[in-house]
C-alpha cells in the first residue's frame, strides 16, 4: 500500500482494487453443504425480509423508479440462487431506521452492514463479503491523515471515517456533513482541502460529477468491511449465510465489484485547466480570424473603391475628351452657320419693309424669320455647351427661384390641361448659386415633363431641407454626398409614360433625345447636368414605380 500511495494519478486504483480482494479470503469456492437442521430452517423460512440504506450508492440504494440497485442486491441474487429462498425488501427512509428495524426484528437482515458499527449493535454478522479501502480526496497529494494537519477536512458524520480522523481532531479542522455528496461538493468547490471516505462512494460520485482535477489516494491500513447483519435470534441463519458466502467464487465477487466500482478514464477535455486553455485559444483564434476577416473586407472595399475611382476617372477622361471634341465641332458649326443666318435675317428684314410686298410674301418671310430664330437658338445652345457660361454665384432663395419658374410655365401647363402641385417648404436657408442657371435647369426639366405628358396630367415639384439616408444615396450617381449630410432636396415628378430602360442611362448624353427628329437638340439635359455639377450638386432621373419620371 505504501508504494501505491506514491502514484501521481487516479489509475492507482487498478492496483488498489486488486489489493482489496487480497484482504478477503481467496480460497476457491467451497461446495454448499447444509445440515438437515439448516435445510429444515430454510424450509420453515422461505422469505427473508431485509432493509437497506436507501442512499448509499453504489453499495445499495433505491432509484427514482423505486428499483433496488447496488452491490448488495447482486449479492442477494447469488444467495437466492444458492439457498432457494426469496429476499423481500421492507421500505426504510434512512440507514438508522433500517438498523432500528433490524434490532426490533421488523426485518431479518441488512445485507450491506458496515462492520464499524459491530461493537455498538446487538446483532449477528456474517464474515465480511467485501472490503472498501479508505481514501483521501484532494487536489493535493496527501497520502496520510497526518499530512492533513492544519487543513480543513470534510467527512460524513458518524461514519468510520469520522471516528478515524476524530483521533486527530486537535490537529484538523473537521467539517462534518450528512452525506458523501456534500463532502465531495465541498472538495470540488475548494471549500475544504480534502475529504475522507471510502473508495466506492468517492469513485461513484466523482464519475458522475466530472471533477477529474481531484486526486484519490488510499489511506494505508484503513478499510471498511461489509457484512450481512442478522437479527440476534437467528444463529442458524448466520451459519447458513457464512456457508453460502464461502460457496460463492471470488470471480463472482470480483464481477460485482467491477460492475459497481469503476474508475472512468479521465477525459482530457473535462479538465478545468484544459478548458481554460482551450477557451483562451478559441478566443484568440476568433479574434485573429475576425481581424483577418475585417482586414480582408477593408482591403476588398478599398480595392473596389480605388477600382471604381479609376474607372470613373477613365470614364470622365473619355467623356471630357469626347465633350472637348464635340465642343470644338459645335463651335465650328455654329461659326460657319451663324454668319449665313445673319445674312438671311438681314434679307428678311429688308424684304419685309418693301412697300410692294404682298401678304403672301409677308407670310412666307415670317415663316422664314421663325426658322432663322429657331436655328439661331440651336446655335446659341451649341455655343453655350462648347464654351460654358461663367457662374454668377451669390446667396439666393431657392424657393423664390422655383416659384418664378412655376409662374413662367403656368400658361403652358394651362394650355395642356396639366395641374401643377407644388410643395415648397418654409424657412429654407439661402444657398450660394447662379439663380439664372438654376432656373434654367428647373425650367428645362419641367418643360420636358410637360412634353412627356402631352395633354392632362400632374406636374409635382417638392423642395425641402433633408438629411440624406442610405436609400437617398442610391440616387447620387456622382457620389457627391454622404449619409447624414443636410441638403436642399428638389424633386420634380410627372405622370407621363416614363423613359424606356435602354434610353435612361444615356439621358444626359449630348445630342441624345427621345423626341421625333427635328423636335429637339438633345442638349437641354446635358447642359442642365453640367450646371448642376458646376454647383457641386447632384442630379438623378429615374422612372417611378407607376407611370412617370422623377
Amino acid at each position: 500500500m505504501q508504494s501505491l500511495s506514491a502514484c501521481p494519478n487516479r489509475f492507482i486504483w487498478a492496483a488498489v482494487i486488486l489489493f482489496t480482494s487480497a484482504i478477503l479470503p481467496c480460497n476457491a469456492a467451497e461446495p454448499l453443504s447444509l445440515t438437515s437442521e439448516e435445510k429444515a430452517w430454510l424450509s420453515d423460512n422461505p422469505v427473508i425480509r431485509f432493509a437497506i440504506d436507501p442512499d448509499n450508492a453504489p453499495i445499495e440504494w433505491v432509484n427514482r423508479k423505486d428499483q433496488e440497485r447496488g452491490m448488495s442486491y447482486d449479492l442477494l441474487d447469488l444467495l437466492e440462487e444458492r439457498l432457494g429462498i426469496h429476499f423481500e425488501r421492507v421500505e426504510s427512509t434512512s440507514w438508522y431506521e433500517s438498523v432500528r428495524m433490524l434490532k426490533n426484528r421488523e426485518v431479518d437482515i441488512l445485507p450491506g452492514f458496515r462492520r464499524a458499527f459491530e461493537q455498538k449493535q446487538q446483532l449477528l454478522f456474517t464474515r465480511p463479503w467485501f472490503s472498501l479501502p479508505g481514501v483521501i480526496l484532494s487536489e493535493q497529494k496527501y497520502q496520510t491523515i497526518e499530512e492533513l494537519e492544519g487543513r480543513k477536512v470534510a467527512v460524513v458524520h458518524g461514519y468510520i471515517w469520522d471516528d478515524l480522523i476524530s483521533q486527530h481532531s486537535n490537529k484538523l479542522d473537521i467539517i462534518r456533513t450528512g452525506d458523501s455528496h456534500t463532502c465531495i461538493d465541498l472538495a470540488v468547490e475548494g471549500s475544504v482541502d480534502a475529504m475522507v471516505g471510502d473508495l466506492a462512494s468517492v469513485t461513484w460520485i466523482l464519475n458522475r460529477s466530472g471533477a477529474i482535477h481531484l486526486r484519490i489516494r488510499p489511506i494505508p491500513g484503513q478499510h471498511l468491511d461489509l457484512s450481512i447483519a442478522i437479527r440476534n435470534d437467528w444463529q442458524t441463519f448466520q451459519q447458513i449465510l457464512n456457508k453460502a458466502l464461502d460457496s460463492i467464487s471470488q470471480n463472482k465477487i470480483d464481477a460485482i465489484e467491477d460492475n459497481w466500482i469503476q474508475l472512468i478514464e479521465p477525459v482530457f477535455w473535462k479538465n478545468p485547466f484544459f478548458q481554460i486553455i482551450a477557451l483562451f485559444i478559441i478566443i484568440i483564434t476568433l479574434i485573429i480570424l475576425t481581424t483577418i476577416t475585417l482586414w480582408n473586407r477593408s482591403l476588398r472595399r478599398e480595392v473596389e473603391r480605388q477600382t471604381s475611382a479609376l474607372e470613373d476617372a477613365a470614364m470622365k477622361l473619355i467623356h471630357a475628351e469626347k465633350m472637348e471634341s464635340i465642343g470644338l465641332l459645335a463651335a465650328g458649326i455654329a461659326h460657319e452657320v451663324k454668319n449665313p443666318l445673319a445674312i438671311i435675317q438681314m434679307g428678311i428684314d429688308h424684304l419685309t419693309h418693301e412697300e410692294d410686298c404682298s401678304q403672301v410674301t409677308r407670310t412666307t418671310l415670317s415663316d422664314m424669320e421663325e426658322a432663322v430664330h429657331k436655328a439661331d437658338g440651336t446655335i446659341r445652345k451649341l455655343l453655350d455647351y462648347s464654351r460654358g457660361t461663367p457662374l454668377d454665384m451669390k446667396p439666393g432663395d431657392i424657393k423664390a427661384a422655383i416659384s418664378t419658374v412655376i409662374h413662367l410655365i403656368s400658361h403652358e401647363c394651362h394650355l395642356h390641361k396639366i395641374q401643377i402641385d407644388s410643395d415648397l417648404a418654409e424657412g429654407l436657408p439661402q444657398i450660394v448659386m447662379d439663380v439664372d442657371q438654376i432656373q434654367q435647369v428647373i425650367m428645362n426639366i419641367m418643360l420636358n415633363a410637360i412634353q412627356s405628358m402631352e395633354d392632362e396630367g400632374v406636374l409635382s415639384i417638392h423642395c425641402e431641407l433633408k438629411k440624406l439616408n442610405t436609400t437617398d444615396l442610391m440616387r447620387d450617381a456622382t457620389a457627391t454626398f454622404n449619409s447624414g449630410d443636410s441638403v436642399i432636396w428638389v424633386e420634380i415628378k410627372d405622370t407621363g409614360h416614363g423613359i424606356d430602360d435602354k434610353s435612361l442611362p444615356r439621358i444626359f448624353d449630348p445630342f441624345f433625345t427621345t423626341r421625333p427628329l427635328g423636335e429637339g437638340t438633345g442638349l437641354g439635359l446635358t447642359v442642365s447636368a453640367n450646371i448642376i455639377r458646376n454647383h457641386g450638386a447632384s442630379i438623378h432621373i429615374r422612372n417611378r414605380d407607376k407611370d412617370g419620371v422623377s
